[in-house]
């Protein structure tokens, strides 16, 4: 249920120019732990500082944001879709600066979709693979997104443990920050 999540801050001092509506940087001189270059995470998602959308694509290792000068957050992940610009100004090392890379492992909202599945169509291999005792049940709940409870029934008579975890899941367009509740009775 785990995917990778990189994100990199990016700040440009000039914009498009000769009649581009984008502009693109090469980021091969940085290190992804998360490989970058793999085709599974050439996909990437962007946000202007002032928290507005722009597109943003991703070839090889260009970037290519349409927009003008100005900071952006840009995230990459397998999550998202990846459409690349083409036609942007290539902008030169001295015309735009990266931040430091920050790579984590996030939840993933498709995954979580297809664990519930599992959940609700085969729970008794769901609960092997977890390690569950036969004896026991056990169910998830997540505060932000009850779409993806998986809980059964519980019974009036006996004992729930009970453990909190916050967590960060990521879908298609935004991060969430959630409670997940691990349940075993």
């Amino acid at each position: 249920t785990n995917t990778n999540l990189t994100s990199i801050f990016l700040n440009t001092s000039v914009g498009p120019s000769g009649g581009s509506d984008c502009f693109l940087v090469n980021l091969s001189t940085r290190i992804f732990k998360n490989k970058f270059n793999s085709s599974k995470a050439r996909t990437v998602l962007g946000e202007a500082v002032d928290s507005s959308s722009v597109s943003v694509g991703v070839s090889e290792t260009n970037l290519s944001i349409d927009g003008d000068a100005g900071a952006y957050k840009i995230l990459f992940s397998s999550t998202f879709g990846n459409n690349p610009l083409s036609g942007c100004t290539e902008l030169n090392e001295g015309e735009y600066f990266t931040g430091n890379l920050i790579e984590n492992k996030v939840l993933s909202y498709d995954l979580l979709e297809d664990l519930k599945e599992n959940y609700e169509l085969d729970y008794g291999s769901l609960k092997s693979e977890f390690n569950v005792p036969g004896i026991l049940d056990f169910g998830i709940i997540f505060e932000e997104t009850p779409e993806l409870n998986m809980e059964g029934f519980i019974p009036d008579v006996g004992d729930v443990i009970a453990k909190d975890y916050l967590v960060e899941i990521l879908n298609t367009t935004e991060i969430i920050n959630t409670r997940v509740t691990v349940k075993v009775w």
